[in-house]
């Protein structure tokens, strides 16, 4: 289920992001359907605690990309999505989704980005979680 709306946001927002008018609007969205969808994954570990984790995590994110309605911020289960731009020039949408979870030794931030990709493989979504994840290090001092 969750695939299909990312499927859904990632297609509308090829479409946004399309150069042109109307007609070009509509080729995009319907060119990105068939596009196959990639996701990449990774983990940043923090001894911040998990409350201040989702604060900075959410911060990070929303200062990179913008909210999804599709996904709203759930604050009681410290989980965000945005999408942000990546890939080359950062004009390939990517979704993000951050979840963050209580550790031994402070907290969890799990990421997990999802993108549309064509012929020309360029690793948006491990682009998008490489970023969001140096930018989260650096805000919370775990260089």
């Amino acid at each position: 289920m969750a695939e299909n709306i990312e499927a859904r946001v990632l297609c509308r927002e090829i479409a946004d992001r399309a150069l042109g008018g109307i007609a070009a609007r509509l080729a995009s969205k319907w060119a990105a359907v068939l596009l196959p969808t990639v996701s990449h994954a990774a983990i940043v570990s923090t001894a911040a605690a998990a409350d201040d984790a989702f604060e900075t995590a959410k911060k990070t994110l929303f200062r990179m990309g913008t909210a999804v309605p599709e996904f709203p911020v759930r604050d009681r289960a410290r989980e965000c999505t945005a999408v942000v731009g990546a890939g080359i020039g950062g004009l390939n949408p990517c979704l993000v989704h951050v979840k963050v979870t209580i550790a031994m030794r402070g907290s969890t931030i799990s990421l997990r980005a999802v993108a549309k990709e064509g012929l020309v493989r360029q690793a948006t979504a491990e682009k998008a979680v490489t970023t969001i994840s140096a930018a989260l290090r650096s805000e919370l001092g775990e260089n």
